[in-house]
């Protein structure tokens, strides 16, 4: 029988209702387990010897949405608009960036994930999109509406993994973020532009697979295009 690819997740929230809970949200796994892999969560920064042992036996890594990354990491002080940092969830999600990297194995990464490979790779963010990207659209439709909500297209660039999958020039996408890409990360090409020209979508430039997504597709992933995605992925982390 094929093995099952092994997708190593960070855990997407630390505490919930005043008790402390390692949480990731079902839709991650389900969809993981759709495209015929299976999900596990890594909860605490391992040491790199223990890291090291523990990616032998993974096939790629998703880094999934959640709490704002700490802005200390691109060289901002924290504004009072943002989120609260958690810098434990964000050394874990740096360590494991850097194994894939070193290891070429596949990538995924979402919303919060798509933000922390734009700062891993040397970029920076808007720590509001309302207040620092005041041209911007709304992006933020957590309050209000369903997290499979369309909220807006996205325009795909050509010459991309992303493009391949979608197969379109555009494709609506759900949104729900506050924060967003302001300087470009060191090697990261752009993928998918919001029509406000936010950028919604990046590739880790000449690497096998690596793809950054704004939007939530685990969310959507019942259909196309993003079941593709899915797939697409696992089938990269089983070569």
């Amino acid at each position: 029988m094929k093995k099952r690819p092994i997708i190593l997740c960070s855990r997407a929230c630390l505490g919930q209702d005043g008790i402390d809970r390692f949480v990731v949200n079902k839709a991650y796994a389900e969809a993981i387990r759709a495209a015929g892999g299976t999900l596990i969560m890594l909860t605490h920064p391992l040491g790199e010897s223990d890291l090291a042992t523990l990616f032998d036996d993974v096939d790629g890594i998703l880094i999934p949405g959640g709490t704002d990354v700490d802005p200390e990491l691109y060289h901002e002080s924290l504004k009072k608009y943002a989120g609260t940092p958690d810098p434990e969830r964000d050394a874990t999600e740096i360590m494991m960036l850097a194994e894939a990297q070193k290891r070429k194995l596949p990538i995924l990464a979402i919303c919060r994930g798509f933000q922390m490979l734009n700062v891993y790779t040397g970029g920076s963010l808007y720590q509001d999109l309302k207040i620092e990207r005041p041209e911007s659209a709304n992006h933020d439709f957590h309050e209000g509406f369903p997290r499979t909500h369309l909220a807006h297209p996205v325009s795909v660039e050509n010459g991309t993994i992303l493009k391949e999958m979608v197969g379109a020039d555009t494709v609506e996408v759900n949104s729900l973020h506050h924060q967003g890409i302001n300087v470009l990360g060191k090697g990261l090409i752009v993928s998918a532009k919001s029509p406000d020209g936010l950028v919604e979508g990046i590739e880790l430039e000449n690497y096998p697979f690596c793809v950054g997504v704004q939007w939530h597709p685990e969310e959507l992933a019942t259909n196309e295009p993003w079941s593709t995605l899915f797939r697409k992925f696992i089938e990269s982390c089983g070569q």
